[in-house]
């Protein structure tokens, strides 16, 4: 199923002419299957005049590789399949129907170690890890020398089930869970160096070398195309169900925090097989964290509620065709990311509390997408060939498998899409040869909000707090390709979908002592980038760390050369994004003195960069800078950002009303038909003072504000 031609070898690792691994050199396979549950389900009762504790904790751990490498460099089909397929579930709850009297009631479904060595450094992240290094082999390895396969589904809740019967004595309920997943998967022809001692141990280990053998060599670059995917579910929910009834309570506390780190990594290894594409990575994550109150009677409290979610997720995927010192064989590099998450918090039911009532909702959602070519660059086009396929129809058949192979696998296939969601296209028509293509899409959706018809009563402050800060971008790099051997043509498109809101809906009577509805920009520790001075931070007053409140998007393309042909554009960077950040109310609001705050605002940067790195020879200059090709650097950005006051609201009792919406965009878009305009994005060394351009470069930006 993870492509065509894919099929068993009776003969093994033997060669074989024709499509598809025709034998594995090593094949690694995982399954995991963990099902953690602590809850108490009775038809009876339960009483005590203690606390009731239940408690859920689950971590995994789980690292694969498969090689197809040896030692000393022996020739023979050396392809290396690394799968792993993951499905975690982690609760701890309060069953349908049960019925508990207690003092109070602590519910938590964790991602941690439940007997650490170190109880001061306890392990709170799941690993899995599947890494794939191709082995040497003949020319013909088909659709992968190393082919890495990563999919994980986990799945967190933690919460009090429909129809309970909750009675304490003025006491607590705190309801928490949290999942944090570091996923990892890596299609290489050669380890990094950072690897190289494992997997050489890792060698030793299963080929049982000779102690005469030099214990220094390294493993040899192994040979074709690597393919790795990425397909992650990561869902963490804590929860008051359906007609769970709750009485005698003080302070309610609903808290689901989930942090992720996804890195998918394709690589190269030396010369292989022709192939639509000889190397390609791609991810797909999807993220849903939610604290909510179901339907039912009135929820009745003498102190604070407070229900928070909070996710955070990190995507990395990368390809690249540049080998470990070696060509290539001839094809597009290609980098996929669909990043798709979900932040909510809000109630079904209405609530009289005698203290404060916050529902508040933030993520950090990061995705960024890199593809390099290899030195040969891609195929050429055939201008004779009138079915050649274009980058669009690449895309949307990669788009397609990841699609249907994500929701085979569990995931919720809802916001992945089955096909580009923007072309690559520009004024002189669609590219359909490249080298190199990063393409990027990135949706967040946040919200904390009061449904229509749902009355609050709270003694103090009233909040409903949303905020994110999203950066997602593609790079594609085609400037290794040389001259005369294949094509240079780099795309990158990064599409984003940002929503961003805090609202009471229509029909909602709110009374308080004030009240803040505010959809913000989240204000987050800054990374540091690699390779950054460590002198640019000794500024900073009394040690405090650099904050980002900033969005950032980014598409940034850069051309190689290329052979005669090379379709319309030697670079194309195209960056779309939507911003919707919405704050209002549109209900009754009631207030005991207090202000009334409804604040919209969002600071972002959008960058679109297009242009190109290439050489030829002029006379008896010898390596001047020259764009093959047209540079297109497009930026298309929609911002809505309102904060209003609702034809249907009343507002009365507030001692004063404030009402900002606050936009800070930040569009640059560049394209250079000539010589090195990547100097500081690429860290690249100018190749020449001279310059030439031989096409045009458009850069067109279209931005809407409101």
């Amino acid at each position: 199923k993870i492509a065509e031609g894919l099929k068993d070898d009776e003969k093994g690792g033997d060669d074989k002419e024709g499509s598809g691994i025709q034998g594995a050199g090593a094949l690694a396979y995982g399954y995991l299957s963990n099902n953690t549950e602590a809850g108490i389900h009775t038809t009876g009762s339960v009483k005590t005049n203690n606390t009731v504790d239940i408690s859920a904790k689950a971590l995994n751990n789980v690292e694969l590789a498969a090689s197809g490498m040896t030692s000393g460099g022996d020739v023979g089909i050396g392809a290396a399949i690394g799968i792993l397929t993951g499905n975690s579930t982690n609760k701890a709850f309060i069953g349908d129907q049960t019925r508990i009297e207690a003092k109070d009631i602590n519910i938590s479904a964790l991602s941690e170690d439940f007997d650490p060595e170190d109880p001061e450094d306890v392990d709170s992240t799941n690993k899995y890890s599947v890494s794939a290094y191709a082995g040497q082999g003949a020319e013909n390895v088909g659709i992968g020398g190393a082919l890495a396969i990563n999919v994980i589904v986990s799945d967190t809740q933690a919460f009090i089930g429909k129809d309970a019967i909750i009675q304490l004595a003025g006491g607590d309920i705190v309801i928490i869970s949290t999942n944090n997943n570091e996923i990892t998967t890596s299609a290489e022809g050669a380890p990094d160096e950072e690897d190289e001692s494992k997997l050489i141990e890792f060698l030793d280990a299963i080929k049982k070398k000779d102690k005469d053998d030099d214990d220094d060599e390294k493993p040899a670059v192994g040979i074709g195309s690597g393919i790795a995917i990425t397909v992650a579910a990561i869902d963490t929910h804590s929860y008051i169900d359906d007609d769970a009834n709750i009485s005698g309570l003080k302070d309610l506390t609903l808290e689901a925090i989930s942090e992720n780190s996804v890195e998918t990594e394709a690589g190269a290894g030396a010369e292989g097989g022709v192939a639509v594409a000889p190397v390609l990575a791609l991810t797909v994550f999807v993220g849903q964290v939610s604290t909510k109150i179901g339907t039912g009677n009135t929820l009745v409290l003498d102190g604070d509620l407070i229900a928070r979610a909070i996710q955070s997720s990190k995507n990395n995927t990368s390809a690249s065709g540049e080998s470990a010192g070696v060509n290539v064989g001839v094809g597009t590099a290609i980098a996929i990311t669909v990043a798709v998450d979900s932040t909510e918090s809000t109630t079904y039911r209405n609530i009289n509390a005698g203290g404060a009532v916050t529902f508040s909702s933030q993520a950090v959602a990061r995705s960024n997408t890199s593809s390099e070519a290899g030195v040969k660059g891609g195929d050429e086009e055939d201008e004779d060939d009138q079915d050649a396929e274009g980058i669009d129809k690449v895309l949307n058949k990669l788009l397609t498998f990841i699609k249907n192979y994500s929701k085979s696998k569990g995931v919720n296939d809802q916001k992945v899409p089955g096909k580009t969601p923007q072309s690559a296209e520009t004024s002189e028509g669609k590219v359909t040869v490249a080298g190199a293509v990063a393409l990027n899409i990135a949706t967040s959706t946040v919200s904390a909000y009061i449904p229509e018809n749902i009355n609050i009563t709270a003694g103090d402050e009233f909040t409903l707090s949303s905020a994110n800060n999203v950066d997602a971008g593609a790079i594609a790099d085609a400037s290794t390709a040389d001259s005369g051997i294949g094509v240079g043509v780099a795309v990158a498109i990064n599409v984003a979908n940002v929503s961003n809101k805090a609202y009471i809906g229509k029909g909602s009577i709110v009374k308080a002592k004030g009240v803040t509805v505010e959809a913000v920009t989240a204000e987050v520790d800054a990374e540091e980038e690699e390779g950054e001075d460590e002198e640019e931070g000794e500024g900073e007053e009394d040690g405090e760390e650099e904050k980002d409140a900033e969005n950032t998007f980014t598409a940034q393309s850069i051309s190689g050369a290329g052979a005669g042909n090379i379709g319309v554009a030697g670079s194309v960077a195209i960056n779309v994004v939507v911003n919707d950040v919405l704050a209002y109310i549109d209900g009754n609001v009631t207030l005991t003195g207090g202000d009334a705050v409804i604040k919209a605002s969002n600071a972002s940067g959008s960058t679109a960069n297009a242009g190109c790195d290439c050489k030829i020879e002029d006379g008896d200059e010898d390596g001047a800078s020259v764009g093959v090709g047209a540079s297109f650097a497009t930026n298309v950005i929609e911002n809505n950002i309102l904060a209003y006051l609702g034809e249907n609201a009343k507002l009365v009792g507030a001692d004063n009303i404030y009402i900002s919406s606050d936009l800070e965009s930040n569009v640059e878009t560049i394209a250079t038909a000539g010589a090195d305009p990547f100097t500081d994005v690429l860290g690249k060394e100018p190749s020449s003072e001279a310059k030439y351009s031989l096409e045009a470069a458009v850069a067109l930006a279209i931005v809407t504000n409101r």
